[in-house]
């Protein structure tokens, strides 16, 4: 086991049905997964902040965070905020224009992202951040892109320099938005990346970062991969998984 504690944010591509990135770092590692699908910047913030209260974090300790597109909003609920997705293909969709604008979302998060820079360099923490894809291109999703003006671009242009993120998973995979099904559940698609494919980005991209051990094998990730053809409910395929230790 390593020495550091490592604590994870994001959203379903850090916290899904199936064991992603964080799960393999996590494993039998100290630390926490604070990931929640269908999260946006608001719980990330929250949930990091809730992070140094609970455990103090130090600067022996290591964060990872994956952001996701910048049209999110989290409802502030309590004791957990309600985590609504894309605003554009969500119910919060009906408020556009009324309670937020896109350009609004975009503001609003990218500020987000300089906040918990500036908090984490306070800290002395160790970090690192990427993104599902390339967040100051394309600000919508893989299904959409969105437009800003050219005020708000040169206000994001100013925060990517000072952000540093590592290679993303579009870029990652080559899957240049187009993201294709990974798994037929029984009501519905899904596009998010399997286990094989975090593995590999983790690998290849997070660990030679950060000085941490993992205890997942390529093998335990095939098997992964096996059980989750095996089944047609996500529900289902996230407890097998738990009790199999992996969350």
């Amino acid at each position: 086991m390593n020495k550091n504690r490592i604590f994870t944010f994001g959203c379903s591509f850090t916290q899904y049905c199936w064991p992603t990135w964080a799960d393999m770092l996590l494993y039998e590692n100290s630390g926490k997964n604070y990931g929640i699908s269908g999260g946006g910047f608001d719980q990330i913030l929250s949930n990091l902040i809730q992070c140094d209260i609970d455990n103090n974090l130090t600067f022996d300790d290591i964060v990872v965070i994956v952001y996701p597109n910048f049209i999110r909003w989290d409802g502030p609920f309590y004791p957990n905020m309600k985590c609504y997705g894309n605003a554009l293909t969500s119910e919060l969709s009906y408020y556009q224009d009324k309670l937020w604008t896109i350009e609004g979302l975009v503001y609003k998060n990218s500020n987000i992202i300089y906040m918990i820079d500036e908090f984490l360099q306070n800290k002395k923490v160790k970090y690192q951040y990427s993104a599902i894809f390339d967040i100051f291109s394309h600000y919508g999703n893989y299904f959409e892109n969105c437009t800003i003006d050219s005020n708000l671009k040169n206000h994001l242009n100013k925060i990517q320099r000072k952000i540093k993120l590592l290679t993303n998973f579009s870029e990652f995979t080559n899957s240049e938005f187009k993201w294709k099904v990974t798994k037929k559940w029984k009501e519905q698609n899904d596009f998010h990346l399997r286990p094989l494919d975090h593995y590999n980005w983790l690998n290849e991209i997070l660990l030679p970062t950060i000085n941490v051990d993992i205890n997942i094998t390529k093998e335990m990730v095939n098997e992964m991969e096996t059980q989750i053809d095996r089944f047609e409910v996500p529900f289902d395929l996230r407890k097998l998984f738990e009790q199999e230790g992996y969350f």
